[in-house]
C-alpha cells in the first residue's frame, strides 16, 4: 500500500482527491500532495549446506511462500568472488519483497514455517533484512 504525504499551511478543508487516495501530484492553496512509493525489503542469506537432500526440500518449501508474498529471487547461488577480509561465503541468496510488510508476513507465515522445520538439518546461515 502506498504511503501518502500531505504538506500544507492552510486550514481550508480537505484537498480534492486526498480522501479518495488516488494518485495525485499538484499544488493548491499552498498544499502539495505526493504519493510516496513503498520501499522494497531484502533478505540476504549467507548459506552453507549441511545436508543436500534436506536442502532441496527446504528450497522447494521456501520458494512457494516467497512467491505468494510477492517476493522474488535476485540472487540464488552462483559464483562468489571475495575482495576483502577473510569472509568466504559458499552460497548467497537475496530475495526482494515489495515492502517490509510483505517481507515480515512471509517470514511469519505458516507456509514458510514448513520450510523452517527442515532448515537446521538442511543448512546453516546468516540472515539479514534490509530496506532499500
Amino acid at each position: 500500500m502506498p504511503m501518502w504525504l500531505c504538506l500544507s499551511n492552510d486550514d481550508e478543508g480537505p484537498v480534492p482527491g486526498l480522501l479518495e487516495r488516488r494518485p495525485i501530484e499538484y499544488s493548491l492553496r499552498q498544499t502539495v500532495i505526493i504519493e510516496v512509493p513503498e520501499m522494497a525489503a531484502y533478505f540476504i542469506s549467507d548459506v552453507s549446506v549441511r545436508d543436500p537432500d534436506a536442502f532441496q526440500i527446504y528450497r522447494t518449501r521456501a520458494a512457494e511462500p516467497i512467491s505468494k508474498h510477492k517476493g522474488k529471487y535476485l540472487v540464488r547461488g552462483g559464483d562468489i568472488e571475495t575482495f576483502e577480509e577473510e569472509w568466504a561465503p559458499s552460497t548467497i541468496i537475496i530475495v526482494e519483497f515489495p515492502s517490509l510488510e510483505h517481507a515480515r508476513s512471509w517470514y511469519a507465515s505458516p507456509d514458510y514455517a514448513s520450510a523452517l522445520e527442515v532448515r537446521d538439518k538442511a543448512l546453516a546461515r546468516n540472515l539479514i533484512r534490509r530496506r532499500s
